[in-house]
């Protein structure tokens, strides 16, 4: 049931955690697409096969998010796992979340200004580590690379390092050493 008995005090602590939210999953979409058309357009630059699962799961992945977020009949059938949940106020605060990620769809110029300014903040990263590279003297890998590896790299960034092993460190070199 979509009732809202929230009441407003925990509606109000509950917003910045979905703007936040809001904020990764457009940062995780805009890396998505960038690496997306990266390996259409780079795919003979490829080191293995990884990167084009890699690619194909973060696609599958923000395809099925997207579509949650913005069908709520979709979402309406997901309420059965929310069933094992005894307390009544926990269901009723992950209803009100999703009734809040679900909002951000009535402002389209917002998302869309976002989300470009969002494509351009990951354009500039990757080209920041570009010119890095270059500056370092590796001149024999493109930009077109780049384009794939880094949001692969950000996304492989996720994964919870050891006292900060160096998940990044090593995908840059697993990445880039082919």
């Amino acid at each position: 049931d979509w009732s809202s008995d929230v009441c407003s005090s925990d509606l109000e602590k509950v917003k910045p955690f979905v703007a936040l939210a809001a904020v990764r999953i457009m940062g995780a979409v805009t890396l998505t697409l960038i690496a997306a058309v990266a390996l259409i357009i780079g795919y003979s630059l490829l080191p293995n096969r990884i990167p084009i699962y890699m690619v194909s799961l973060m696609v599958a992945g923000m395809l099925f998010l997207i579509i949650f977020l913005s069908r709520r009949k979709l979402a309406v059938k997901f309420l059965i796992v929310l069933k094992p949940f005894k307390s009544k106020m926990l269901r009723r605060n992950i209803i009100e979340i999703y009734r809040l990620f679900h909002s951000h769809q009535y402002y389209p110029a917002q998302l869309i200004r976002a989300t470009i300014a969002t494509l351009l903040i990951e354009f500039i990263f990757i080209s920041f580590n570009f010119i890095a590279a270059r500056g370092l003297g590796f001149d024999q890998v493109s930009f077109k690379s780049f384009l794939l590896l880094i949001p692969l790299i950000s996304v492989l960034t996720l994964i919870p390092s050891l006292n900060g092993l160096g998940v990044r460190e090593g995908a840059y070199v697993y990445f880039f050493a082919s």
